[in-house]
């Protein structure tokens, strides 16, 4: 039966109060319930009721673990390794180091020498070769040696003096030179000085011989270049230098080694107008400050040397601007106690030279301290050269063992150590040889021209002999005859050091063993060539090749 409009009216009024009062009756529990609340700024607004809070829904189980996906590992880029540390030199005992002055156009310089043969410290063999002889001495037993009870000892002259025993007549002759106070006993001192009776000096550890000249050094090499005989390089004849060093390179390697150039002092010699050079002035050029050494003498020298006989001021060591304040005591002058510092300030320089029979002699250790500014190690051709430069001198340090297999013939020779420090080199050929291995590379003669310009100090265009850098030769020397007294440069074996660790492809194509590949050595295309040329000097070095492996 259809609703009337009254009917339906009176339904929605009915609804409408229900409803009402359902939501009336929760409004009222929610307040008797809940918190009371903070005073809002308008009361007169109802705020909207409070959602019941939705039950938290019970846990679910944990999900199964996933088993991660297998995958195979990155490959990792190879690093290089770290370079181990070099381990700290442990510089040998004080007491049995040499102390050598050097005394260098820019100032003295202290080098300390330490020197094993066969791997015992050098003055050892020496020593117990004095103890030996002075020993001989006492034959009965009483600690007193006598000259008389030496003369007799047959058994010590079958081993200590080559050949049939000595005569009468030689026995005389040795007591009367060496019993130097005549009281008939022996001496240390004596036995020291009857040992090195054939170089007319007593024997001993270590012996330094040197000597330097004042002015221009000779050179073959200035003298064939300066063609017109000016006592100067121009720039034509500078330019001249390969095409004119090659003319003498007689095997063809595109090496040049002094005995090939031993053609150009006959050369030289023929020509009637040659300029020789005055050399007559004479210094030392090394002090060994140990043994007898006079302490007295050096204000002597140094004066000779420095400031031409006036007094030592700090500008006469032009290198080593701290060295006079170093040894002053205060006073503004150097007087004997001062410069005897020098035997105990710290070295400038430190060396550790080993000798051993049958080996080639080696710089084991080199140290240069940064002590002064100018001093600086500038090469290590091999194990047995070193160069160090202080200012523009060359110091030309190699060890060599001229020592034959042992024998008595040669055992006083073979436990000494000869030192000798000079100028008499060819100062060119010092300057252009830079890398100081005794010959002269391809490398080295095609840059001569650019090395010689580069010397042009004052830039007028003009070399003069003046404005090339000086040099010295600094040699240890084992076995050699203690006799000699000459000055020479010594041969050092034909070993460039550039090729330490270098590939062996490159070692075997360095046909002329100088360090460096030339496109003429080189096997391989132009274009090869071109692109190992890294810097495009044309040579590729050790360092160029290791970079192709």
């Amino acid at each position: 039966m259809p609703f009337c409009r009254c009917q339906t009216r009176h339904l929605l009024a009915v609804v409408t109060i229900l409803v009402t009062a359902i939501f009336g009756c929760k409004r009222a529990e929610q307040t008797q319930t809940s918190a009371p609340k903070i005073a809002q700024a308008k009361p007169e607004l109802e705020e909207a009721p409070t959602p019941e809070p939705k039950p938290e829904p019970a846990p679910a189980d944990p999900p199964a673990p996933v088993e991660p996906e297998e995958s195979e590992p990155a490959e990792l880029e190879p690093s290089e390794p770290e370079p181990p540390p070099e381990p700290e030199v442990v510089w040998p005992d004080e007491k049995l180091r040499e102390r050598v002055v050097i005394l260098t156009p820019g100032g003295p310089l202290v080098a300390d020498l330490w020197i094993t043969i066969d791997g015992r410290p050098h003055n050892e063999g020496v020593e117990e070769l004095i103890e030996e002889a002075y020993n001989a001495g006492d034959t009965n037993g009483d600690k007193r040696r006598t000259w008389r009870e030496w003369r007799g000892n047959t058994e010590y002259f079958a081993t200590a003096v080559p050949g049939p025993p000595p005569t009468r007549k030689q026995l005389d002759d040795w007591e009367k030179q060496y019993d130097r106070n005549g009281d008939h006993r022996i001496q240390r001192g004596e036995m020291a000085s009857w040992l090195g009776r054939d170089a007319g000096r007593s024997v001993a550890p270590l012996t330094v011989r040197s000597t330097q000249t004042r002015g221009a050094s000779e050179s073959r090499l200035w003298e064939l270049l300066d063609a017109d005989a000016s006592g100067g390089l121009s720039p034509d004849e500078m330019a001249s230098v390969a095409e004119r060093l090659w003319a003498f390179d007689a095997d063809d390697d595109r090496t040049l080694v002094d005995a090939e150039l031993a053609p150009l002092e006959k050369q030289l010699s023929a020509q009637p107008n040659r300029r020789v050079l005055n050399r007559v002035v004479k210094r030392h050029a090394a002090l060994h400050l140990g043994g007898s050494f006079d302490m007295g003498r050096l204000g002597y020298l140094l004066a000779d040397m420095y400031a031409q006989q006036q007094s030592l001021a700090d500008q006469c060591f032009r290198e080593m601007p701290g060295l006079f304040a170093e040894l002053d005591d205060g006073d503004g002058s150097l007087g004997d106690a001062d410069l005897a510092r020098l035997a105990s300030i710290e070295p400038h320089v430190r060396v550790i030279v080993k000798f051993a029979g049958g080996k080639p002699a080696v710089i084991e250790q080199l140290e240069v301290t940064d002590r002064v500014e100018s001093l600086r190690l500038a090469a290590r051709p091999s194990d047995s050269r070193a160069v160090v430069e202080l200012g523009d001198c060359r110091l030309v340090l190699s060890v060599h063992d001229l020592a034959g297999p042992a024998n008595p013939n040669n055992n006083v020779q073979s436990i000494q150590t000869q030192m000798m420090v000079h100028d008499e080199c060819d100062v060119l050929y010092q300057s252009l040889d830079t890398n100081s291995d005794g010959r002269l590379g391809e490398r080295e003669v095609t840059i001569a021209s650019e090395r010689l310009a580069a010397c042009d100090l004052d830039g007028d265009g003009l070399l003069s002999a003046a404005e090339l850098p000086q040099a010295r030769i600094v040699a240890l020397l084992r076995g050699e005859n203690p006799s000699n007294r000459n000055f020479y440069v010594p041969e050092s074996p034909a070993t460039s050091g550039s090729k330490v660790d270098a590939p062996r492809w490159f070692i075997a194509a360095d046909f002329n063993n100088d360090g460096d590949l030339s496109r003429r050595e080189f096997l391989g295309p132009p274009e090869a060539f071109e692109q190992l040329d890294l810097n495009g000097d044309g040579f590729m070095d050790a360092e160029e090749a290791r970079k192709v492996e």
